[in-house]
């Protein structure tokens, strides 16, 4: 099973507990998991980051170009669940 499958039959389950107004538990290796999830759900990087980690030219470029801005707009429209 992969980790994104897990990741939401675990969101799933929670979604559930809540509807029905009970108190979900998660096994001490489910908690990290989601913990994991959570804190790379946060950093969320803006796609000025994510472009200056796509330039390739030595030592980075001093703004970001057209063309690593436009794939890293592409990344963060999918990084926060847009279908592209």
């Amino acid at each position: 099973m992969n980790r994104t499958r897990t990741l939401l039959q675990i969101a799933d389950r929670l979604e559930t507990a809540f509807r029905h107004r009970k108190v979900a538990r998660l096994k001490p290796e489910t908690a990290l998991l989601a913990a994991h999830a959570l804190r790379s759900w946060c950093v969320n990087p803006t796609p000025q980051d994510i472009g200056r980690a796509l330039c390739s030219v030595k030592g980075g470029c001093s703004t970001v170009c057209m063309g690593c801005l436009g794939k890293a707009n592409i990344i963060h429209r999918l990084y926060n669940g847009e279908k592209i």
